[in-house]
């Protein structure tokens, strides 16, 4: 991961704690990331099931008349 320009202006002790925390924050994101990923995800999967049970439905509804 490459520091941002901020970072290197300061002293190391300092700059140590403030790249530590901008890591966490970066790990963070990644993890809101990956589970909103996975909310759009389960949402799509579930728009698809309706979309062919509505499907399905019809043909059959359309078979018998």
């Amino acid at each position: 991961m490459q520091e941002p320009e901020e970072f290197k202006k300061q002293p190391s002790g300092e700059r140590n704690y403030q790249l530590e925390l901008f890591e966490q924050k970066s790990e963070v994101h990644k993890q809101e990331v990956k589970s909103l990923k996975k909310q759009i995800f389960i949402s799509n999967l579930k728009v698809w099931i309706i979309a062919l049970i509505l499907i399905a439905e019809i043909i059959l509804i359309g078979a018998f008349f």
